[in-house]
């Protein structure tokens, strides 16, 4: 990656809260989506999960606590319920930032994100991309829930919203501010309609 007039890279680990520090501290703003992002991720390393969603999270809310000029922190969480390890380390992520905005007078938003899809480095094992490239190749689709059903949005949409998000976060007078808000359709899709919808679209002899 290289560097330019207005952006800047800087490789380090969220969890390391010296690797925050070494940043500095002339921001305005922190938009905060580092972190373990799959209720699979979860599943496999439980202990991974809650280390950096929630560790990560609260060194974040601390490095913005530490500096002069409090950055608000814009969050990026999930519709995912609390039922998984995922998301439970998500909404536990949320309760930190609560209590650090009210605490120590920061200006939080945590955006709840639904199924993000759409993106060109997409990991191919999630579902939008694993049944494009089985219907692409004409390959069997077993469905094993076919009622389960997911909130997808498409990633420019994702960006759009967190753009909004950061303009609002910087717009507000108040010195301590904590709100919520979801960042999805508010429709859900079968995983059958899915099937139907992906398989059409590319003339798929997949079943």
């Amino acid at each position: 990656r290289k560097e330019s007039k207005n952006v800047r890279y800087y490789h380090g680990d969220i969890t390391h809260l010296n690797d925050l520090k070494a940043i500095g501290r002339n921001f305005d703003g922190i938009v905060h989506l580092a972190g373990l992002s799959r209720a699979s991720d979860g599943f496999k390393e439980p202990n991974k999960c809650l280390h950096v969603n929630v560790i990560g999270t609260a060194n974040i809310l601390d490095f913005a606590r530490s500096t002069e000029i409090r950055p608000w922190v814009l969050l990026g969480s999930t519709i995912e319920s609390a039922k998984n390890i995922y998301g439970l380390s998500k909404y536990i992520g949320e309760l930190c930032a609560e209590r650090y905005a009210l605490d120590f007078d920061l200006k939080v938003l945590a955006l709840r994100f639904a199924s993000v899809y759409g993106s060109g480095r997409d990991n191919s094992d999630k579902v939008i991309p694993k049944l494009i490239t089985r219907a692409l190749s004409d390959q069997e689709i077993v469905i094993d829930n076919a009622k389960v059903a997911i909130d997808f949005v498409h990633i420019s949409d994702l960006v759009a919203g967190i753009c909004r998000g950061a303009g609002f976060l910087e717009a507000i007078s108040e010195e301590s501010f904590y709100d919520v808000a979801p960042l999805c359709t508010g429709h859900n899709t079968t995983l059958v309609k899915l099937v139907e919808l992906i398989t059409g679209e590319t003339g798929s002899k997949s079943i």
